[in-house]
C-alpha cells in the first residue's frame, strides 16, 4: 500500500493545487492509496509513525516543500520504508538536489519508475535532518521569508530578495566550530551551515560539494566580511562560486558542532529550530529514496 502525505498549505497553497494534480492521475490508473493530510503548526511525524505501525505501507509519497520532506524522513529513518517527494515548495531546495523533477506528474513517474537509492541523514538533539541545518544571518532569511507574505509571488527569489533587504540588521558573532573532534574559533561570523545536500535559500549552492550518500556532512562558514563585501559575493553562491574567498572555509565530517557567542537564529531544513546545533550526527544510509 501506498500512504501520501500531503501539506496542502505548502507554498503559500501550491501543495493544493498539486496534490489535484496527483489525485487525479493516480484514480485514472486505478492506483490503490491513502491520504494523510498535515495540520498547521502540528509536527506530522508522530501521525504518520502511528499510521505507519498499523498499515502494511511500503512507500510514502510526499506532497510539499522542504519542511514536509524533512519530517516524512524522520519518521521513515532506518525504517527500510522508501520515500518518494512531489515538490510543491516555496524552495523545493531538497528535491532539486536529489534531481527530483519539479513537474508534479513526472515525479509522480518516477516514484512507480525509479529504483530506491539510500541516502544520508543526520541526528540532532530534537529532531533529524534531511538537507541542511544553519545558524546566523540564512536562519534569520529563513525566519523572515517563512513571517513574511512575498513568499506567493516571488517563489524562489524570495530568499535573495529577503537576504539583501536583511544585511543591515543582523549582527556576526564570534562562533566554536567542532568537527570530529577538532576544534576552531572564528571571529564575526555571518552564518555556519551543516549540510547533507548542496543547496538551500531558494537554489543558493552554499556547499556545493555536499552530497547525500557520500558519508560525511559539510560545513561553510562564512566570516568577516563588510556588508558590501558581502553583497559582492552573494549573487556567486547561486553559482557555487564563493568557494574560493577568503572570508569562506569549509570543513567536512560526521560529528559536527557549532556553538555562537551571541544569540543565533537556527533553521533546519528551512523551518527554524529552537534546540540549537551544537550536536548533529551522521546518520549513514538511513533513508531509502525513490
Amino acid at each position: 500500500m501506498m500512504l501520501i502525505v500531503v501539506n496542502q498549505g505548502a507554498g503559500r497553497g501550491k501543495g493544493r493545487f498539486v496534490w489535484r494534480q496527483i489525485k487525479d492521475r493516480l484514480d485514472e490508473q486505478n492506483q490503490p492509496y491513502q491520504v494523510l493530510y498535515t495540520k498547521p503548526h502540528v509536527r506530522v511525524v508522530d501521525e504518520l509513525s502511528r499510521v505507519l505501525a498499523g498499515s502494511h505501507v511500503d512507500r510514502v509519497v510526499a506532497v510539499g516543500g522542504d519542511g514536509t520532506f524533512s519530517e516524512v524522513a524522520e519518521a521513515l529513518a532506518s525504517t527500510g520504508i522508501s520515500l518518494g517527494l512531489i515538490p510543491a515548495g516555496t524552495g523545493n531546495d531538497i528535491a532539486r538536489a536529489l534531481q527530483i523533477p519539479s513537474e508534479p506528474e513526472a515525479a509522480l513517474r518516477r516514484v512507480f519508475s525509479n529504483q530506491p537509492q539510500t541516502i544520508d541523514m543526520a541526528r540532532l538533539k530534537e529532531r533529524t535532518m534531511l538537507g541542511f541545518a544553519g545558524m546566523g544571518f540564512d536562519a534569520a532569511v529563513a525566519d523572515a521569508v517563512n513571517r513574511g507574505k512575498s513568499k506567493h509571488w516571488l517563489g524562489s527569489l524570495v530568499y535573495g530578495v529577503t537576504a539583501v533587504r536583511m544585511l543591515r540588521q543582523f549582527k556576526p558573532s564570534r562562533v566554536t566550530l567542532r568537527v570530529d573532534g577538532q576544534e576552531w574559533v572564528y571571529e564575526a561570523v555571518w552564518m555556519v551551515a551543516a549540510c547533507n545536500t548542496s543547496q538551500f535559500g531558494g537554489g543558493m549552492k552554499i556547499c556545493p560539494h555536499a552530497s547525500p550518500n557520500d558519508g560525511t556532512l559539510d560545513v561553510c562558514v562564512v566570516k568577516e566580511l563588510t556588508v558590501c563585501e558581502f553583497l559582492r559575493i552573494f549573487p556567486s553562491v547561486y553559482r557555487g562560486k564563493h568557494v574560493n574567498h577568503p572570508a569562506v572555509a569549509f570543513h567536512r565530517g560526521c560529528e559536527i558542532g557549532i556553538r555562537a557567542e551571541e544569540p543565533f537564529l537556527t533553521h533546519i531544513d528551512g523551518d527554524l529550530a529552537g534546540g540549537g546545533l551544537e550536536q548533529i550526527q551522521l546518520l549513514p544510509r538511513a533513508l531509502s529514496i525513490l
